[in-house]
Protein backbone atom coordinates (compact mmCIF):
# COMPACT_ATOMS: atom_id res chain seq x y z
CA UNK A 1 0.00 0.00 0.00
CA UNK A 2 1.49 3.35 -0.96
CA UNK A 3 -1.12 5.14 1.18
CA UNK A 4 -2.69 7.04 -1.87
CA UNK A 5 -6.19 7.83 -2.02
CA UNK A 6 -8.54 9.39 -4.28
CA UNK A 7 -11.86 11.20 -3.61
CA UNK A 8 -14.53 11.48 -6.05
CA UNK A 9 -17.20 13.61 -6.01
CA UNK A 10 -20.69 12.98 -7.68
CA UNK A 11 -23.47 15.31 -7.21
CA UNK A 12 -27.36 15.87 -8.97
CA UNK A 13 -27.53 13.46 -11.47
CA UNK A 14 -31.29 14.31 -11.80
CA UNK A 15 -31.34 11.24 -13.75
CA UNK A 16 -35.14 10.66 -15.77
CA UNK A 17 -34.90 14.58 -16.85
CA UNK A 18 -35.04 15.03 -20.36
CA UNK A 19 -35.10 18.29 -21.97
CA UNK A 20 -33.43 20.44 -25.08
CA UNK A 21 -33.07 23.99 -25.04
CA UNK A 22 -32.50 25.44 -28.51
CA UNK A 23 -31.24 28.84 -29.42
CA UNK A 24 -32.24 31.56 -32.22
CA UNK A 25 -30.51 30.22 -34.99
CA UNK A 26 -31.62 26.66 -34.11
CA UNK A 27 -28.41 25.63 -32.30
CA UNK A 28 -28.66 23.44 -29.44
CA UNK A 29 -28.04 25.38 -26.49
CA UNK A 30 -28.19 23.06 -23.77
CA UNK A 31 -29.75 19.28 -23.91
CA UNK A 32 -30.01 16.67 -21.48
CA UNK A 33 -31.13 12.91 -21.13
CA UNK A 34 -30.84 9.42 -19.58
CA UNK A 35 -28.18 8.78 -22.28
CA UNK A 36 -26.72 12.06 -22.13
CA UNK A 37 -25.78 11.34 -17.99
CA UNK A 38 -24.54 7.33 -18.71
CA UNK A 39 -22.54 8.81 -21.79
CA UNK A 40 -20.66 11.35 -19.35
CA UNK A 41 -20.43 8.80 -16.63
CA UNK A 42 -18.98 6.49 -19.43
CA UNK A 43 -16.40 9.45 -20.00
CA UNK A 44 -15.78 10.09 -16.81
CA UNK A 45 -14.69 6.34 -15.64
CA UNK A 46 -12.08 6.71 -18.42
CA UNK A 47 -10.73 9.67 -16.69
CA UNK A 48 -10.97 8.57 -13.33
CA UNK A 49 -9.09 5.04 -14.18
CA UNK A 50 -6.22 7.05 -16.10
CA UNK A 51 -6.00 9.25 -12.49
CA UNK A 52 -6.04 6.56 -10.37
CA UNK A 53 -3.17 5.19 -12.22
CA UNK A 54 -0.78 8.11 -12.50
CA UNK A 55 -1.38 8.79 -9.08
CA UNK A 56 -1.07 5.10 -7.62
CA UNK A 57 -3.90 5.06 -5.73
CA UNK A 58 -4.63 2.01 -3.28
CA UNK A 59 -8.29 2.73 -2.90
CA UNK A 60 -11.20 5.15 -4.17
CA UNK A 61 -13.43 6.83 -2.00
CA UNK A 62 -16.81 7.78 -3.95
CA UNK A 63 -18.96 9.97 -2.37
CA UNK A 64 -22.60 10.34 -4.16
CA UNK A 65 -24.18 13.86 -2.90
CA UNK A 66 -28.06 13.24 -3.50
CA UNK A 67 -30.60 13.55 -6.18
CA UNK A 68 -29.51 10.90 -7.95
CA UNK A 69 -32.85 11.10 -9.57
CA UNK A 70 -35.45 14.44 -10.77
CA UNK A 71 -37.93 13.76 -9.04
CA UNK A 72 -41.30 14.93 -8.65
CA UNK A 73 -41.53 18.25 -6.80
CA UNK A 74 -43.98 20.17 -8.66
CA UNK A 75 -46.37 19.97 -11.72
CA UNK A 76 -44.06 22.15 -13.94
CA UNK A 77 -41.43 19.02 -13.65
CA UNK A 78 -43.96 17.19 -15.91
CA UNK A 79 -43.34 18.25 -19.36
CA UNK A 80 -39.33 17.01 -18.72
CA UNK A 81 -39.44 14.04 -17.05
CA UNK A 82 -38.82 10.95 -19.15
CA UNK A 83 -39.59 8.09 -16.47
CA UNK A 84 -41.87 8.04 -13.43
CA UNK A 85 -40.01 8.35 -10.01
CA UNK A 86 -39.82 4.88 -8.95
CA UNK A 87 -38.99 4.14 -12.86
CA UNK A 88 -35.98 6.31 -12.72
CA UNK A 89 -34.67 5.33 -9.41
CA UNK A 90 -34.51 1.38 -10.53
CA UNK A 91 -32.86 2.63 -13.70
CA UNK A 92 -30.43 4.90 -11.85
CA UNK A 93 -29.42 2.22 -9.51
CA UNK A 94 -29.46 -0.61 -12.33
CA UNK A 95 -26.41 2.00 -14.15
CA UNK A 96 -24.55 3.08 -11.26
CA UNK A 97 -24.35 -0.66 -10.08
CA UNK A 98 -22.87 -1.56 -13.64
CA UNK A 99 -20.53 1.87 -13.57
CA UNK A 100 -19.09 1.13 -9.71
CA UNK A 101 -18.34 -2.27 -10.52
CA UNK A 102 -16.11 -1.76 -13.75
CA UNK A 103 -14.37 1.05 -11.28
CA UNK A 104 -13.96 -1.57 -8.92
CA UNK A 105 -12.19 -3.91 -11.65
CA UNK A 106 -9.50 -0.90 -11.69
CA UNK A 107 -9.38 0.20 -7.66
CA UNK A 108 -10.55 -0.75 -4.38
CA UNK A 109 -14.03 1.22 -4.41
CA UNK A 110 -15.38 2.50 -0.89
CA UNK A 111 -18.82 3.84 -1.65
CA UNK A 112 -20.60 6.17 0.48
CA UNK A 113 -24.04 8.35 -0.45
CA UNK A 114 -26.34 10.78 1.04
CA UNK A 115 -29.11 9.25 2.62
CA UNK A 116 -31.29 12.44 2.44
CA UNK A 117 -31.62 14.81 -0.97
CA UNK A 118 -34.30 16.89 -2.02
CA UNK A 119 -35.43 15.15 -5.28
CA UNK A 120 -35.54 12.22 -4.19
CA UNK A 121 -38.10 12.86 -1.08
CA UNK A 122 -41.19 11.40 -1.52
CA UNK A 123 -43.90 14.29 -0.98
CA UNK A 124 -46.51 11.96 0.34
CA UNK A 125 -50.04 13.38 0.86
CA UNK A 126 -49.29 16.64 -0.84
CA UNK A 127 -47.29 17.60 2.49
CA UNK A 128 -44.26 19.58 2.35
CA UNK A 129 -40.50 18.85 2.15
CA UNK A 130 -38.91 17.01 5.07
CA UNK A 131 -42.71 16.31 6.12
CA UNK A 132 -41.57 12.38 5.58
CA UNK A 133 -37.65 12.17 5.42
CA UNK A 134 -37.05 8.50 5.68
CA UNK A 135 -39.05 8.29 2.77
CA UNK A 136 -36.80 8.86 0.13
CA UNK A 137 -36.08 6.08 -2.89
CA UNK A 138 -32.17 6.61 -2.39
CA UNK A 139 -33.11 3.60 -0.22
CA UNK A 140 -34.16 1.79 -3.43
CA UNK A 141 -30.93 2.76 -4.76
CA UNK A 142 -28.76 2.05 -2.15
CA UNK A 143 -30.50 -1.43 -1.68
CA UNK A 144 -29.91 -1.83 -5.80
CA UNK A 145 -26.41 -1.27 -5.03
CA UNK A 146 -25.38 -3.46 -1.96
CA UNK A 147 -27.44 -6.20 -3.22
CA UNK A 148 -25.16 -6.44 -6.63
CA UNK A 149 -22.40 -5.78 -5.57
CA UNK A 150 -22.37 -7.71 -2.64
CA UNK A 151 -19.98 -10.39 -3.67
CA UNK A 152 -17.28 -7.78 -4.77
CA UNK A 153 -14.32 -8.22 -3.37
CA UNK A 154 -12.82 -4.81 -4.50
CA UNK A 155 -16.36 -3.09 -3.52
CA UNK A 156 -17.12 -1.81 -0.01
CA UNK A 157 -20.68 0.45 0.68
CA UNK A 158 -19.80 2.56 3.50
CA UNK A 159 -22.97 3.63 5.40
CA UNK A 160 -23.32 6.40 8.39
CA UNK A 161 -26.06 6.31 10.91
CA UNK A 162 -26.49 9.91 10.18
CA UNK A 163 -27.33 9.38 6.72
CA UNK A 164 -24.38 11.46 5.45
CA UNK A 165 -21.25 10.62 4.44
CA UNK A 166 -18.11 10.44 6.76
CA UNK A 167 -14.64 9.68 6.55
CA UNK A 168 -12.75 10.13 9.67
CA UNK A 169 -9.29 9.00 7.98
CA UNK A 170 -8.70 10.00 4.05
CA UNK A 171 -4.86 9.80 4.56
CA UNK A 172 -5.30 12.00 7.63
CA UNK A 173 -8.14 13.99 6.97
CA UNK A 174 -11.43 13.93 8.05
CA UNK A 175 -14.23 14.63 5.38
CA UNK A 176 -18.08 15.09 5.76
CA UNK A 177 -20.61 14.83 2.87
CA UNK A 178 -24.31 16.29 2.76
CA UNK A 179 -26.34 17.32 0.26
CA UNK A 180 -25.60 20.34 0.30
CA UNK A 181 -28.93 22.21 0.90
CA UNK A 182 -27.61 25.39 3.05
CA UNK A 183 -27.31 28.54 2.48
CA UNK A 184 -23.57 28.75 4.03
CA UNK A 185 -21.29 25.79 3.76
CA UNK A 186 -18.66 27.15 6.17
CA UNK A 187 -21.11 28.01 9.01
CA UNK A 188 -22.54 24.50 8.69
CA UNK A 189 -19.15 22.89 9.14
CA UNK A 190 -18.81 24.79 12.52
CA UNK A 191 -22.55 23.61 13.63
CA UNK A 192 -21.82 20.01 12.21
CA UNK A 193 -18.47 20.15 14.16
CA UNK A 194 -20.28 21.22 17.41
CA UNK A 195 -23.24 19.02 17.34
CA UNK A 196 -21.43 15.73 16.63
CA UNK A 197 -18.13 16.27 18.40
CA UNK A 198 -16.13 15.67 15.34
CA UNK A 199 -13.44 17.17 14.20
CA UNK A 200 -14.28 17.70 10.02
CA UNK A 201 -11.25 19.14 7.78
CA UNK A 202 -13.45 19.31 4.54
CA UNK A 203 -16.94 19.47 4.05
CA UNK A 204 -18.39 19.20 0.63
CA UNK A 205 -21.90 19.47 -0.80
CA UNK A 206 -23.83 19.26 -4.33
CA UNK A 207 -26.83 21.36 -3.86
CA UNK A 208 -26.52 24.78 -4.31
CA UNK A 209 -29.42 27.07 -5.39
CA UNK A 210 -28.38 30.05 -3.23
CA UNK A 211 -25.90 32.78 -4.35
Amino acid sequence: HSNREGVLLLADAHYGAEFKIVGLFGEILNEYSPEIFEARMWDLLNQVIEICLKEGFDSLNVYDLGDEIDGLLRVSQLWKLRYGVIDSAVYYGRFITAWLNELSKHVYVKYQMVKDSNHCQLRLLGQPKNTFKDENVSVIIADKIMDRLSGNPNFEFVQNPTGLIFDSNVVGYSSLGAHGECKNLEQAIKELSKTYRAQIDFMVGGHKHHQ
